[in-house]
């Protein structure tokens, strides 16, 4: 990710409607499909500047770990002190650790040459009976500027991730695409970006709004936390899976 995308985000994950609504949508998960004690180990692999782990910290003892020296220069701003630098492709923890394994918006980088191997890594490091929460960016007809300037090289769909978190061995709990609701408000923008500005300088999505309109997009993206734990919806930019890393069948005699 380019630095200028670090420092948007840095500034803006406490008060943007994307992460807002996505934190709400987090905690709601969390609340339907995971069963965790208050001192249950947490690892978000790919935890950038550190914004969501201020919502996995209220749930269990939250980890971060990122490739980038920025972003974990930034979480550590936020106060968090139990960061690594390292790889999602080999990740620097004993076999069957956590409890909770997350990863939003990182297995579609550049960095991620190989996003099964990065879930089996997950799969190692989480313990049987521990959980897995995924989202990323979905539909490749929605690659555009903010992909590149993520540094993004692939989208999925329900159907792609699903398959290789199955192939990882999680057993899937919940898929569903998010993002739904301002899905048409999105490709247009993507679509919009992509044909004007195909040869400029790459820039994300992420801007400050006026508040009201701030507000009128998290009240949107608000409510698919609450229609999420009841329902898949069919289409979005983002994809959300819940997994759980089954114990491993006994061999009595």
């Amino acid at each position: 990710m380019e630095l200028e995308e670090y420092c948007k985000m840095y500034e803006l994950e406490d008060c943007h409607w994307w992460f807002l609504g996505k934190r709400r949508i987090v905690r709601k998960m969390l609340a339907k499909y995971v069963r965790l004690s208050p001192h249950d180990l947490i690892l978000d692999v790919g935890c950038g500047t550190g914004g969501m782990m201020t919502v996995l910290q209220q749930f269990g003892d939250a980890f971060g770990l990122d490739i980038s020296s920025t972003g974990l220069e930034f979480a550590c701003k936020r106060g968090f002190n139990t960061l690594t630098q390292a790889s999602v492709l080999s990740l620097p923890f004993a076999d069957n650790t956590f409890a909770l394994v997350t990863s939003f918006d990182v297995l579609y980088h550049e960095a991620v040459g190989d996003d099964l191997l990065a879930l089996k890594e997950f799969y190692r490091v989480c313990r049987p009976g521990g959980y897995l929460l995924i989202t990323d960016s979905a539909l490749p007809i929605l690659q555009s500027q903010h992909d590149r300037a993520y540094h993004a090289i692939r989208r999925y769909t329900r159907r792609s991730l699903g398959r290789k978190v199955a192939q990882a061995g999680f057993h899937i709990l919940k898929l569903s695409y998010t993002s739904s609701f301002l899905f048409p408000f999105i490709l247009a923008v993507r679509l919009w970006k992509r044909y004007v500005y195909s040869n400029g300088t790459p820039s994300s999505d992420l801007w400050a709004l006026p508040p009201v309109f701030n507000s009128a997009l998290y009240a949107i993206y608000g409510l698919e936390a609450s229609l999420l734990p009841h329902f898949n919806l069919p289409l979005g930019s983002s994809v959300l899976c819940v997994a759980r890393k089954d114990f491993a069948p006994s061999s009595g005699a």
